[in-house]
């Protein structure tokens, strides 16, 4: 929902009013039915079948500012609002899957249906949740607030908005604002996280707690699962998560990885395995590739027991 309409709703609203004001408004109706429609935002929140009309993210981002460079801002802030509440929702539906993994209860049917209650929510609830559950500090909650009250403005009384010879500069300040909220660094991660995934580029990965000079570098990550990997004196036992990650994110790991340590990542087509000071990529399906890899795992003390990489 964005204020009392959704975002279809906004577009209908838009396309019904008579084209009667100007020659520019005209053909700013037409050029919006012919690119917005349904389609692209239900392809934005992966509502459209079948899957391989879907656009990706960074072609829905290209047309945005393609839109409004153009000039048409109407249709700019239109796929924005909705990019931004998506990217929002994202973000909030990753950091939830990898508290419950935490907390050991991702298989819990109550907490798996609170999360799905939590990203229906409003923008103003989003921003509100973020701010109180310390992802975002007062400076960012301002930048989204000052979109938020932008947007708004618009959106709830779009009709008389449309006959204001100040429209155009209005929708034009909220999709500026809009910017402003997409360009913090916390949303640029959840962005690399779609798409390696729209590319089929995405790492499963596995990482182990006790393996890090920080353990706060796991926030990077989305944690999908975690296992318990015990050892005669329960002292020793160990901490893995399950995790998914971008290529790019490997080089930030290694440093956070402790001397004799090592964590690995896999897709279909390659296994990587992340030592401290060096990075092996072998093929996932053929053993004998994994025999450097190993090799340097033993030269820096590690029990060749632990030198196995299962992928699942």
């Amino acid at each position: 929902m964005v204020g009392r309409l959704t975002l279809n709703q906004v577009i209908l609203v838009r396309i019904q009013v008579p084209q009667q004001k100007t020659e520019a408004t005209a053909s700013q109706f037409h050029s919006l039915r012919l690119t917005i429609g349904l389609r692209t935002l239900n392809s934005l929140l992966g509502e459209i079948h079948p899957p391989q009309l879907r656009m990706k993210r960074k072609e829905l981002v290209n047309q945005t500012e393609g839109a409004y460079l153009r000039k048409d801002y109407l249709e700019a802030f239109v796929i924005q609002s909705a990019y931004i509440e998506s990217i929002l929702r994202e973000f909030i539906s990753n950091k939830f899957h990898q508290h419950l993994s935490d907390g050991l209860c991702q298989s819990c049917e109550f907490m798996n249906a609170v999360r799905k209650k939590v990203i229906g929510i409003s923008l103003h609830g989003l921003i509100e949740l973020l701010y109180e559950g310390k992802y975002i500090d007062s400076g960012q909650k301002a930048k989204m607030q000052v979109y938020k009250n932008r947007r708004n403005n618009i959106l709830h009384e779009l009709l008389k908005h449309i006959s204001n010879p100040t429209f155009e500069k209005e929708l034009s300040a909220a999709y500026e604002a809009g910017k402003e909220v997409l360009d913090d660094k916390r949303l640029k991660w959840i962005e690399e996280l779609i798409d390696a995934r729209e590319e089929h580029n995405i790492l499963n990965g596995k990482i182990i707690q006790e393996s890090l000079t920080d353990f706060s570098i796991i926030n990077k990550f989305t944690a999908m699962g975690y296992s318990l990997i015990q050892k005669e004196n329960p002292a020793d036992n160990l901490h893995e998560y399950h995790v998914l990650a971008v290529n790019d994110w490997l080089p930030l790991l290694q440093k956070y990885l402790k001397e004799g340590w090592f964590a690995y990542f896999w897709n279909e087509t390659k296994l990587k395995i992340v030592f401290s000071s060096k990075i092996f990529e072998v093929d996932p399906h053929r053993e004998e590739t994994w025999k450097s890899a190993i090799d340097y795992g033993l030269s820096k003390q590690i029990p060749i027991e632990m030198l196995k990489f299962p992928m699942k």
